[in-house]
């Protein structure tokens, strides 16, 4: 396995282990609530933030699939991750599911501009050569897993952290081997179960 393959794989172990609360080895995340997610995103915890940030990712990617299909748009998510945060702000009470919804649904998330990327376009080689440091290679597979996760009849929003940080690795050792495979076959592979 080549060294880059190699770091990028140990780095991503570190990170998804670092982001995931101590306490917890699964999390249903359509019970989780907005007092929860506002307190991660406010805190001056850098992992706070990052679970805060994934969580965001894995919602958008929930309601893509009823909302846009395979079409992850950053610059709209980034808008919708902070209006739902603001709300989760003003009511702590509400589910974070729900209220995303409202931020990220089909009238808000758009599948066009310059932010708009359709995955099922993608090759392995847009995960592998991802831009910056790990984040956006998460926050994408992230999506990916919310996004499969939709389509689950049962227990689609159930995460068992070890268990996805097991398929994202998984994920990334596949592309390595079979860069030019598509994105969307490869995490459906993996992540659809």
């Amino acid at each position: 396995m080549p060294h880059l393959l190699r770091a990028l794989l140990a780095a991503l172990g570190v990170l998804v282990a670092a982001v995931m609360p101590a306490q917890a080895r699964s999390l249903d995340f359509g019970t989780l609530r907005c007092w929860a997610l506002a307190a991660k995103w406010d805190s001056a915890d850098a992992n706070d933030k990052t679970t805060a940030n994934y969580v965001l990712n894995w919602m958008a990617g929930y309601h893509a699939g009823e909302a846009h299909g395979t079409v992850y748009n950053a610059q709209d998510m980034t808008t919708a991750m902070t209006k739902t945060v603001t709300y989760c702000r003003e009511n702590p009470n509400s589910g974070v599911l729900a209220a995303s919804k409202g931020f990220m649904g089909s009238h808000i998330i758009t599948s066009e501009g310059a932010g708009a990327v359709d995955l099922s376009s993608k090759t392995c080689t847009a995960i592998l050569n991802a831009k910056g440091d790990d984040g956006e290679r998460l926050n994408t597979l992230w999506w990916l897993a919310g996004y499969h996760a939709s389509a689950r009849e049962k227990n689609g929003t159930q995460i068992r952290f070890q268990d996805l940080a097991d398929k994202m690795r998984e994920i990334i050792a596949f592309c390595a081997d079979n860069p030019n495979l598509g994105l969307m076959i490869v995490s459906d592979k993996y992540l659809a179960e």
